[in-house]
């Protein structure tokens, strides 16, 4: 069965409750301000998020905008985003099962790296999503994504 955006949004927004967001630095994104909004729109006009659901600040103005279709992350000068369907592996923190020893390495990933999930496409892109190193929202996040790679039916998952 095709679950259309606006039921895929919903959840997202029913799994966000459940986690106690929004809060103090995620956003349900039809609520940031109009700035912000058209900000981020323009970063991501190339992309098919679907609709976009949520937004996660991160560390030193990273920030992760979660869709219906795509998750993305970024910055001011750059912006990746991959498809649930695509996405092949995922961590959260430090990489306990080395499964991205090139940014694990390149980072200087250690203990205090707990709020950034690595995700690597099928085309062996990788993204790091950011939201605050408080625990909650990243955790919160990570459910969210788990949530959404089942409803895509990504097959690790």
């Amino acid at each position: 069965m095709e679950k259309s955006n606006e039921y895929i949004e919903k959840r997202i927004k029913w799994r966000a409750e459940r986690n106690q967001l929004p809060s103090l630095y995620s956003f349900d994104y039809s609520e940031l301000n109009k700035n912000e909004k058209l900000n981020l729109d323009n970063l991501l006009r190339d992309f098919d998020l679907g609709i976009p659901a949520l937004f996660f600040k991160g560390e030193e103005n990273s920030w992760t905008v979660v869709g219906t279709k795509m998750i993305a992350c970024g910055n001011k000068e750059q912006v990746k985003a991959i498809a649930y369907s695509d996405i092949k592996v995922h961590t959260i923190g430090d990489d306990p099962y080395n499964e991205f020893p090139e940014v694990v390495d390149k980072e200087g990933f250690n203990e205090l790296s707990q709020h950034k999930i690595l995700l690597r496409g099928n085309d062996e892109q990788i993204l790091m999503l950011n939201a605050k190193q408080n625990g909650k929202e990243i955790f919160a996040l990570y459910n969210i994504l788990i949530m959404l790679l089942r409803m895509y039916d990504v097959e690790e998952f």
